[in-house]
């Protein structure tokens, strides 16, 4: 898939239409249009369907916790003008020439039960596991469900894993106050993995400067809503067992060899008082939930783990956080940590134990990343982990 999110987004609507037809950039008035660029093909959010106009201006109604008020009002306006037609006035859109029955509108059609259906395509930021998501409409512009598509190695395996915490999920005893989609299908079409879920109706009422307060006790009850909690040391703890082997099968780099040292300096914390052993989100981030009827809504289920000390969310949500407004740097990431955990600003805590194993943990996922394809897009974030990771030890150490 190609960096440039225009490139990639054509790309990837020829390879979802049916065979034998291919995909043009069409400008305004150069005839009929399948899809238009929102805004525009140089800096493209989405690509929407050109018709109905219900299907694209739904397609601009997604909301996070994360969106700031001027973020919001623009996507209420981008969907007010496209609700009556003005996506013919966008600059750029595709063509499907010429037009076949057989692609993949076709297929997701007899998934959904429904005559036909038309969807929006976005791919993300260029990232080692960037993926198609597509957003499915019936012919009325009536949201029926969202969409991914596993199209490498790395996407087919994270499609399918969020496929099994979906699974999970159901059987959970998740509190009512949360809402997260349901699975409604897996399987694959042309080599690629189909992951289609529920949609979450979104509502624009998401208070922005809420973001700044991490949700610990939702976060304590979702951890605890998948079977039975126990109190033990990290090194009895499943995570720990898959800390060492994968660190341990890692290809040999300056980031491994600092992540085995790094392990080798925690296992002492490590073997220490215990922590609840519970299930983590693993990507828990304002911009992967929502408020709305007075409910949590969650998503982006790829990487849901058990067997792991109750915490870890808190940490991730206060890391992503805090960088995301002030960059990525390893002042800001520790500060990110206490804004998760406060009491981790003691070093001598039991949270800076778990905030260092949060550290080791994302270390290993971003690293395990740099050795597939599209790795060097998140080299350089494994490489400044592993450093904070190191700098929080001599901390920690230091403090005894």
């Amino acid at each position: 898939m190609p960096d440039d999110a225009g490139a990639a987004l054509a790309a990837c609507a020829e390879q979802l239409a049916a065979p034998g037809s291919g995909v043009t950039v069409s400008a305004r008035y150069e005839g009929p249009r399948d899809y238009l660029y929102v805004p525009s093909r140089r800096s493209p959010r989405l690509l929407v369907p050109a018709s109905p106009n219900g299907a694209a201006a739904r397609s601009m109604m997604r909301f996070s916790a994360s969106l700031s008020a001027r973020e919001t009002l623009g996507r209420l306006g981008l969907a007010a003008a496209l609700r009556v037609g003005a996506g013919r006035f966008l600059p750029d859109g595709l063509s499907v020439v010429p037009q076949h029955a057989g692609g993949f509108a076709d297929h997701l059609a007899g998934v959904l039960g429904v005559e036909s259906v038309v969807f929006s395509l976005g791919v993300g930021t260029a990232r080692a596991n960037r993926k198609p998501v597509l957003q499915a409409f019936d012919t009325d512009g009536r949201s029926l469900a969202f969409v991914k598509l596993g199209v490498t190695e790395v996407s087919r395996a994270d499609v399918t894993a969020e496929a099994e915490s979906l699974r999970l999920l159901e059987s959970s005893s998740l509190p009512t106050t949360f809402e997260v989609p349901r699975l409604l299908h897996l399987g694959e079409w042309e080599g690629m993995t189909v992951l289609a879920m529920t949609a979450l109706r979104t509502t624009f009422a998401q208070r922005p400067k809420a973001q700044w307060h991490v949700p610990l006790t939702l976060m304590d009850s979702f951890a605890r809503a998948f079977g039975p909690t126990t109190v033990r040391s990290l090194v009895h703890m499943p995570l720990w067992a898959r800390l060492a082997a994968d660190v341990a099968r890692l290809p040999p780099t300056a980031v491994q060899a600092s992540l085995a040292r790094s392990l080798g300096r925690l296992a002492p914390y490590a073997d220490g008082p215990g922590f609840v052993e519970a299930t983590w989100h693993g990507d828990w981030t304002p911009w992967n939930m929502a408020r709305a009827h007075r409910r949590t809504q969650l998503w982006d289920f790829e990487r849901l783990e058990s067997g792991v000390p109750l915490g870890l969310d808190a940490l991730h949500y206060g890391v992503n956080t805090y960088t995301r407004a002030h960059g990525l740097s390893v002042p800001h990431v520790h500060a990110g940590l206490v804004m998760g955990r406060p009491a981790c600003e003691d070093r001598g805590s039991a949270d800076a134990v778990l905030a260092a194993t949060y550290l080791a943990t994302i270390t290993v996922r971003y690293q395990k990343s740099v050795h597939r394809v599209g790795g060097h897009l998140v080299s350089d974030r494994a490489e400044l982990m592993a450093n904070a990771l190191d700098d929080w030890l001599d901390s920690m150490e230091k403090s005894r």
